[in-house]
């Protein structure tokens, strides 16, 4: 790599940038810009399913969550797709965890994202139970099948691993949690895939890998869900060491 290079990447850091909001949720969203969102493409099936952002791995400029999402503070993410039909506030904001089914692939450089985020996926891959009962079975018989019996042992949760996935983060891992919203009791499948890149030289900085689907819509079938997850992820299955920059963190 020639100087020049390595000196611009040293002076351009990954990382987000420290943002605190002046007033309360009111006054900020008040002076928030009004934005126009519209989505790429539409998916049909499972579930009618909006697109709004779909960058490939090796892409520069991504989005992040300011200009995009309202109810969630950042941390500084960057988004190389979203999907989902969410609610949107007065100024076109989406509104964060509004979509009854949603995928996002993010990349993240904080350390104590990618920190906390290891120390999960640890200890779910430890809790993680072989096989898939799901096979064949709708969100919600899913669940009515597999929660009773971790409920009666004090878990909120059954948490599974895929039949041949890797349970190296290195080299990316899946896993897929069934659950019930408590305050509603709404059947869901959360289906995560992780896959945590150190850095190899020092110009690279570490970052962790994420795509996120949610889904709680009780009549659609687990498999179709995991079908759909898998395809994105497929897309980003080796990430260069590209250099982004923009993030925001509160």
């Amino acid at each position: 790599m020639s100087g020049w290079i390595q000196r611009f990447f040293r002076g351009h850091s990954s990382k987000a940038n420290a943002v605190n909001p002046s007033g309360d949720a009111a006054v900020n969203l008040a002076a928030h810009t009004e934005v126009n969102l519209e989505p790429k493409f539409v998916i049909d099936d499972p579930a009618v399913l909006p697109v709004w952002f779909d960058f490939p791995a090796h892409h520069t400029r991504p989005a992040t969550y300011d200009g995009v999402f309202w109810e969630i503070e950042p941390w500084g993410e960057y988004l190389y797709y979203l999907a989902g039909a969410f609610q949107k506030n007065h100024k076109g904001l989406l509104r964060f965890g509004t979509a009854p089914l949603e995928i996002r692939a993010e990349r993240n450089f904080e350390t104590e994202v990618i920190s906390i985020g290891l120390q999960d996926a640890d200890r779910v891959q430890a809790q993680a139970r072989s096989g898939e009962p799901w096979r064949g079975m709708t969100v919600g018989d899913a669940c009515h099948l597999l929660l009773p019996a971790k409920r009666s042992l004090g878990s909120e949760s059954w948490i599974g691993a895929f039949k041949n996935s890797s349970s190296d983060i290195l080299v990316g891992r899946s896993h897929l949690s069934l659950g019930l919203r408590s305050e509603k009791g709404e059947p869901y499948v959360d289906i995560i895939y992780q896959r945590h890149y150190p850095s190899a030289t020092d110009d690279q900085e570490p970052f962790l890998f994420e795509v996120k689907t949610h889904c709680r819509l009780p009549d659609v079938l687990v498999d179709d869900i995991i079908k759909l997850h898998n395809e994105v992820t497929a897309n980003y299955r080796e990430l260069p060491p590209t250099r982004v920059s923009g993030a925001i963190k509160m």
